[in-house]
This record gives C-alpha cells, sequence and structure tokens, in this order.
C-alpha cells in the first residue's frame, strides 16, 4: 500500500475526529459563558477553536499539497505552524494549482485573525513580566466589530473588562466558526475523492460528525438543539407515567430534601453542561444528616448506568411466582395479581409469555392445566431461567 495513500486516509482521518472535538468543545465552553474575560473559560474555549481550525486547515492542505513530487522532510516543517492565516493562504495558492477556490467573508476572516492571535501571542501573554493580561479581550472585541451589527457592551469589573455573551455574540461566534468548517471540510471531501481516501469519514455520533454533519448554519443552533433535547429528557423524567423497571428503580429511591428555590439556578447551568458548586455543597450538607450515607450512595451510583439489569428483580420474583405455581400445579388469584403488577418490569418477551401462560391457568380444567404447566416449566429449564434465577428447579 502507497505510503502516502496510508498517510492521507488514517491519519488525516483520525485528525479530522480530533479537529471536530476541538472546534466542538471550543463552541460548547463558548455556550456557557455569561461574559468574556480574561479567565479560564474564555482562554479554553478560544484554544479549543484554535486548535480545530488549525487542525482542519493541515488537512486540507496534506490532501491537496501533497503529492509523490513534494519534498516530504520539507512539506512536515511547513505544517510546523500556527498561524491560521498563513495555512489559509497556503490553500489558496495550492487550490490555485488545481482550478480550485475558497473564498472567506470580512468575519471569517476577522476570526482567522482573531485565533491566529491568541494562539501565538496572547495565551503567552501573562507569562510576561510586561505583558497585557487582557490581550484576548482586545482580540474578540476587534472580531465581534467585524460585524457591523455588533452593539458593544462591556462591563468593568475589578481584575479586568469583560464582554456580555448575549445572543448576537453567540450567534456572530457560531455562526462564523461553522462557515469556516463547513467550507474546509467540503476541500476535505474533495480532496478526498481526488485521492481515493476515505478521509472525510468520520464516526457516527461523534463530536466532528455534529460539527461537520449537521445542516444547521450555526454551531449555536446545534448547541441549542442539544439543551432542548436534554430539557425535554428531564420534563419526561418528572412526568411520564411509563412503567418500565429503570424507572420503577428510580421511583423507589426516596429524594434528598433539596431546596427548591435553587431549582431553576442548578438546572440552569447543568442543560450546559455545567455542575454547579452549589449543588454539591447541598448535597454534601444533606448526606451528612443521613444515617446510612454509604448504603444511599452504592444506591444512586447505579442511577443511569447502562450496564445495570434494572429489570433483574421483577424478572427473578416472577420467575419464582411462576416456579412455585409449578411446584404446587395451581396457580392462587394472588400470584396472578402480582404477575400482573410486575408484567411491565419485566421486559423480557419470554418472560412477558410464560406470566400470561400462568395467567390462563386459572381458566383451565385438570387435564388441560398439567399440559400447560409441562410447557412452562419446559419453558423455564430451556431457556436458562431456571439457572439465571432459581439456581435449581426439580424436574
Amino acid at each position: 500500500m502507497d505510503q502516502l495513500w496510508k498517510y492521507k486516509n488514517f491519519n488525516m482521518v483520525i485528525e479530522l475526529d480530533i479537529a471536530g472535538e476541538f472546534i466542538y468543545n471550543g463552541i460548547r465552553e463558548f455556550c456557557r459563558l455569561k461574559y468574556i474575560s480574561n479567565e479560564g473559560p474564555t482562554f479554553v474555549s478560544l484554544y479549543n477553536m484554535a486548535v480545530g481550525i488549525e487542525c482542519l486547515e493541515k488537512i486540507v492542505y496534506v490532501l491537496w499539497a501533497l503529492d509523490d513530487e513534494v519534498d516530504e522532510t520539507k512539506f512536515e516543517k511547513e505544517l510546523i505552524t500556527h498561524s491560521h492565516t498563513g495555512l489559509r493562504d497556503r490553500i489558496k495558492e495550492v487550490l490555485k494549482i488545481h482550478n480550485e477556490n475558497i473564498e472567506f467573508s470580512k468575519q471569517e476572516n476577522a476570526l482567522f485573525e482573531l485565533l491566529r492571535g491568541f494562539y501565538n501571542t496572547a495565551r503567552y501573554m501573562r507569562f510576561n513580566i510586561d505583558g497585557d493580561w487582557d490581550k484576548e479581550i482586545e482580540l474578540i472585541c476587534t472580531f465581534l466589530k467585524s460585524d457591523s451589527n455588533y452593539v458593544e457592551i462591556n462591563t468593568e469589573f475589578s481584575y479586568g473588562s469583560c464582554i456580555e455573551v448575549n445572543e448576537n455574540v453567540k450567534k456572530l461566534f457560531g455562526r462564523t466558526l461553522k462557515s469556516i468548517a463547513v467550507k474546509y471540510y467540503k476541500l476535505v471531501i474533495k480532496g478526498s475523492s481526488k485521492n481515493q481516501t476515505y478521509t472525510n469519514e468520520l464516526r457516527s455520533h461523534s463530536k466532528a460528525s455534529k460539527i461537520f454533519y449537521s445542516q444547521e448554519k450555526s454551531l449555536i443552533k446545534d448547541q441549542d438543539n442539544e439543551y432542548l433535547a436534554v430539557k425535554e429528557l428531564l420534563i419526561y423524567l418528572r412526568n411520564s407515567k411509563d412503567k418500565t423497571s429503570f424507572l420503577k428503580y428510580v421511583d423507589e429511591i426516596e429524594a434528598l430534601g433539596f431546596d427548591p428555590a435553587n431549582l431553576i439556578t442548578y438546572l440552569s447551568n447543568i442543560i450546559r453542561g455545567i455542575i454547579p458548586q452549589e449543588l454539591v455543597d447541598e448535597a454534601e450538607e444533606l448526606y451528612e444528616e443521613l444515617d446510612k450515607p454509604y448504603d444511599r450512595e452504592k444506591l444512586i451510583s447505579l442511577f443511569a448506568e447502562e450496564n445495570v439489569m434494572f429489570e433483574f428483580p421483577a424478572q427473578k420474583e416472577c420467575t419464582e411466582i411462576i416456579n412455585n405455581v409449578i411446584e404446587h400445579n395451581l396457580a392462587t388469584e394472588e400470584e396472578i395479581k402480582r404477575l400482573e403488577d410486575l408484567y411491565d418490569y419485566v421486559e423480557d418477551e419470554d418472560i412477558c409469555n410464560l406470566i400470561i401462560e400462568t395467567k390462563s391457568l386459572l381458566n383451565l380444567d385438570i387435564q388441560e392445566r398439567e399440559e400447560k404447566i409441562k410447557e412452562i416449566k419446559y419453558v423455564l429449564n430451556n431457556e436458562g431461567y431456571a439457572e439465571c434465577f432459581l439456581n435449581e428447579i426439580k424436574s
């Protein structure tokens, strides 16, 4: 297999996944901001955006610039750069050779400048004794002013200036970042076709797929869709009348006495992926009031764990009742009532059928009942329920 083909196909498809992860994490962190400041969250958001776009540019450059005529050592050195604008311009030049073109808007070019300035200069400023500790704020202001609709709203705090992250600011970042990502991804698709590689393919349900496959025009809209889905799930958990073994497990746990006045604040943060420290502190205080906090912690630890068989207790009880019916050759009304109560929580088609068959025993004569019991007993033994739930059922 040709080494360059492997490089473009396998290495670059992993890099594409990585680029999407960084871009997603960057816009995710940005959506959590209430104010742009010189604090950690702003830095992390810009860092992720910068690394993601830089990585994406290098993938495009590899697919369009690297061929058998290129000096590989020299080419690899060309990739050792953090200049978003420099990579943008190199890509434009190499595309001309292939009769392709890419153009960026005023806002898109301004974002390139922001990311280049942040990654190469601003992120180091506070390590300089005479450095500008608000450099990223200055860069962001310049980017925001590239949009004629932007209205500057600055707030002065004791530790520096802040920019309010209103809906217009979010939309500008989300729309511009998405547009750049889409334009480059289209070149990845074309470059993959040109090189006969599969570089453009993404893992389903990955963060990268949410960036590059989404039909939304703004990454903010994608985030809003995620928030909406989580809100709907929380409302479902609160109001659902469905009967499942997991919901039964949850319903049987006594709730802690959280202060309902804090609920909206807690949920507002959780929707955006933030676990507020106030929530953690309140939970710790409530646990201190419990007689057996360790037992409750073990109980709660199973909540929403995918590998837990929440239906196991219901299945086990049903199997024990059915086995008792077989041994006594008789089904009582109490046993049938209990099987009916457990039916919705079993979640196993064969056991559900056994429950139905066991219920039917009440309406059969002696001979029919004996035949039906033999059938039920056969299923219990041959489908593994005897071994799983009862250890041993006498034949």
